[in-house]
């Protein structure tokens, strides 16, 4: 039996861009976010273990591997998933249409049938030095105890924007989520190196009074600026603002979640686009698009086909969308469809950070940024 009786796919497909977290230190960090293992042969196959491998100039740097026990624990989890039809309502984050296709369906354990398919979810790593890429090695067992493998590379590299982008709002905001391993973001293609960025009041809190209400919070209302030249393509603005979001009176903030979370579904399956609320989506030079998201209603001032200046005004956030608080949220994809775009990692032109006076331009989760 051959090494191609064992298909590996993976999310992104060919390369990964990594992400500077200690320029000083030559430190960075890379997410494999979805591997698909398939049996392309006529009989049944058990995996035995998969392993991931950083690879520098063909020599090992660190290694991953994934025993059978957890590949079974995978295997149980995403087929469950599959069965309850997860993957599809959730299609912008696992993209089985690219790694299963219409005809491969997921194994319950590690023992596949022909066609039958395992699903790894996202895996993290913290690369010491600039690597030339992963290696993934698949191990398993035919009918007849003979070894198969199956073997994919991908390249590693720090992206390189084609375009200069200015913080596309003023005074001093917070990143409450941004690249960093402990985001959200970071774990999703879509959203990996989005900015989500609460604006700070004089006294360095995000709200007056109690905060119960939209205009307590000093994000709402703050004009959004184009962060570079480019076309409007999408300026949505069908969605109304609601406090009922917000923290209420005597809520606890394991019962504020709890709420939250419950309804986050509503907002993400069917038109996921519908998460990013009132949202603009402008073309820049060499196919990157920015977005901004969870806009006011009725403040959007630019249409689409409209060409837009930096640093000109386009609308007023608000707490439109899958939004848990007044803020912005904010990034660089590399397609139209900016559920199913790839986000890119950008460096803004006129920013200062507080807690690090020694900037590259990157911005990490918890930064207190001014623009200038």
């Amino acid at each position: 039996m051959s090494r191609d009786a064992l298909a590996i796919r993976t999310l992104p497909a060919d390369h990964i861009y990594v992400w500077e977290l200690a320029g000083d230190r030559n430190l960075y960090s890379a997410v494999l976010h979805n591997i698909a293992i398939i049996n392309r042969s006529e009989s049944r196959v058990i995996l035995q273990s998969v392993i991931a491998e950083l690879v520098r100039q063909n020599v090992s740097i660190q290694t991953r591997t994934f025993s059978s026990q957890e590949l079974e624990r995978s295997a149980m989890y995403m087929h469950e998933a599959q069965q309850q039809g997860l993957l599809s309502a959730y299609g912008f984050v696992f993209r089985p249409d690219l790694l299963l296709g219409d005809d491969n369906k997921l194994a319950p354990t590690t023992t596949l049938a022909p066609g039958q398919a395992l699903f790894l979810g996202s895996h993290a790593f913290l690369i010491p030095m600039k690597c030339d890429g992963f290696r993934i090695t698949t191990i398993a067992k035919d009918d007849g105890k003979r070894t198969v493998q199956g073997m994919t590379k991908l390249r590693l590299t720090e992206y390189r924007s084609k375009n200069t982008y200015r913080f596309p709002a003023h005074g001093t905001w917070y990143v409450s989520a941004g690249a960093n391993l402990f985001s959200g973001h970071r774990w999703v293609v879509c959203q990996e190196f989005g900015l989500d960025l609460i604006r700070l009041g004089d006294s360095g809190g995000f709200y007056a009074g109690s905060g119960s209400t939209v205009e307590n919070h000093y994000a709402y209302g703050s004009e959004v600026l184009a962060a570079a030249d480019g076309i409007v393509v999408k300026s949505v603005d069908r969605f109304a603002d609601s406090s009922n979001r917000l923290p209420q009176e005597n809520e606890t903030n394991q019962m504020y979640w709890k709420r939250l979370l419950a309804t986050t579904s509503e907002w993400l399956v069917g038109e996921a686009a519908r998460a990013a609320g009132n949202h603009i989506l402008i073309r820049h030079d060499g196919e990157e698009y920015s977005l901004y998201g969870h806009l006011q209603p009725s403040s959007i001032c630019v249409e689409e086909d409209e060409h837009v200046r930096a640093g000109q005004v386009i609308g007023r956030l608000g707490h439109s969308g899958n939004s848990p608080f007044p803020h912005l949220h904010f990034h660089v994809c590399d397609g139209e469809d900016f559920m199913y775009a790839r986000v890119l990692p950008i460096r803004f032109s006129n920013v200062a950070v507080l807690q690090r006076p020694a900037l590259t331009g990157y911005l990490h989760t918890g930064d207190i940024v001014s623009s200038y």
